[in-house]
């Protein structure tokens, strides 16, 4: 009898997980397809190309002139897959998106075997955490699932594999290797098992392909080219947030949702793990208060203890049955249409058409790679570096991540790309001398600015036009 009910709830889970599985994949094929809000599926899809030219990656080139820092592990993965770098990126991102809640759900496993279902369908329906999808913020995502899965082998005291979890992830992304380092070291202190502290030799070992990046990084620090460090001063992230902003983000329908958090705060009062309620806490902390180079980070890192303790919270009320069993399945639906409002708000309201592709930009950068698929350099007037990647194109402003240190062959290149496009919103001449350095070949811009060039219209579709610029004689 006891083995049939360990069937009949198996049975259950197992379809619970197909149907969060159909859900999870709609959503993230609607937010992806045919492009997304932000570039950084594009970039992701540039670095694949930097892979496919390169082996191992040192540069950004044939994009630009500049060094190439940035973990690569998940561009890895996307290169063996058999699809157009912007295809493989995405699809890996949404395997990853599907893997998630499996995670959660081994990680909870060890908590609660009833919350594990609830938090593996939770994580999945946070609104706020859900961005790090949908802005094509894939090697993050990659390396909260592997977070997720050191701390499950942490959890079973399974302390060189958690090691080896760390050593990826660090593989994988710059800011959540220390977060993982941290929670190694976090659990192994309080947990009583110092000794275990020797396996983070794994750690570096599995690391030592990328060490050298990680100093270099180290040494742009101290130097102060790092970019990032001046793109962070433009971030209106830190300090204290207003209590507007702590409204949308934390209890918002687009944020963590009152619910969610509520159902946390309850939570956090009955579990006794230490390690989860310490967790919970330093992230409301850095999430009200910022400090350098966090930026949303430790915002997005919120919602894995979040929704722990929910879950753990809602197993724990002290209902009937038919009654908690209720409370869920509504809790449930509440934060599934609360993240379908919001897959559907941020593809029809946030695209910003300077970074990412209109529906005519994307026609016209297609056409642009049916007419020549050569690998030639373009200048795209907006959403550069997906227009690079629609087309196959080199955009003369491709994305570069914000954790290099730009060189200034590189901030040269971007110099070029802002004059030519002053000089077209002025009326004015566009300096021959920069089309020449640069072999541009084409142009991609509005139509509008058609009388400004001296140059074949190649495509348009009244919005957008392909022109094949004539050069310096």
């Amino acid at each position: 009898m006891k083995n049939i009910v360990i069937k009949e709830h198996s049975i259950k889970e197992f379809l619970l997980f197909v149907l969060l599985f159909c859900i999870l994949l709609a959503l993230g094929i609607y937010s992806q397809w045919p492009t997304t809000i932000t570039p950084d599926a594009a970039m992701h899809a540039e670095i694949v190309e930097l892979i496919r030219a390169q082996g191992v990656v040192t540069t950004w080139q044939p994009y630009a002139v500049n060094q190439y820092t940035y973990p690569p592990l998940f561009h890895y993965i996307a290169f063996l897959l058999p699809l157009e770098p912007i295809d493989a990126v995405r699809a890996l991102g949404l395997v990853l998106w599907l893997l998630l809640p499996v995670a959660m759900y081994l990680l909870l496993s060890t908590f609660d075997r009833r919350a594990a279902v609830i938090g593996a369908i939770l994580i999945g329906l946070v609104p706020s955490f859900s961005n790090v999808f949908i802005y094509s913020e894939f090697p993050q995502l990659m390396s909260m699932v592997l977070l997720l899965l050191e701390w499950y082998f942490l959890r079973k005291e399974k302390h060189a594999a958690a090691a080896v979890a760390v050593g990826v992830i660090g593989l994988t992304h710059v800011f959540f290797v220390l977060v993982a380092a941290a929670l190694f070291l976090a659990h192994v202190w309080l947990g009583g098992k110092v000794r275990a502290l020797r396996y983070l030799g794994l750690s570096a070992v599995v690391m030592i392909p990328w060490l050298y990046a990680y100093g270099q990084i180290v040494m742009n620090v101290l130097a102060g080219t790092w970019e990032n460090t001046r793109y962070n001063l433009t971030q209106p992230v830190f300090g204290f947030w207003s209590s507007n902003a702590l409204y949308d983000w934390f209890v918002s329908a687009h944020g963590l949702t009152l619910v969610l958090m509520v159902l946390a705060s309850y939570g956090l009062l009955t579990v006794k793990d230490r390690v989860l309620r310490g967790l919970f806490v330093v992230c409301v902390v850095l999430s009200v208060y910022h400090i350098p180079f966090t930026q949303l980070k430790m915002f997005d890192l919120l919602a894995v203890p979040a929704v722990m303790l929910a879950a753990i919270g809602l197993s724990a009320i002290s209902l009937k049955s038919f009654w908690k069993k209720s409370v869920v399945v509504i809790v449930v639906i509440f934060m599934l249409m609360l993240q379908v409002n919001h897959f559907w708000v941020a593809k029809n309201w946030w695209l910003n058409p300077e970074i990412a592709p209109t529906e005519e930009f994307t026609d016209a950068a297609r056409w642009l790679r049916s007419y020549d698929d050569t690998f030639t350099r373009v200048f795209f007037y907006q959403a550069s570096a997906w227009g690079g990647v629609l087309s196959g194109k080199l955009p003369l402003d491709p994305d570069i991540t914000h954790l290099e240190a730009f060189s200034d062959d590189y901030k040269e290149q971007v110099e070029g790309q802002r004059k030519i496009k002053e000089a077209l919103v002025d009326g004015e001449g566009i300096d021959a001398d920069i089309v020449e350095r640069y072999d541009i070949k084409y142009f991609v811009l509005p139509v509008e600015f058609a009388g400004e060039l001296k140059s074949d219209l190649l495509y348009s579709n009244d919005v957008w036009g392909v022109y094949r610029i004539y050069k310096k004689e």
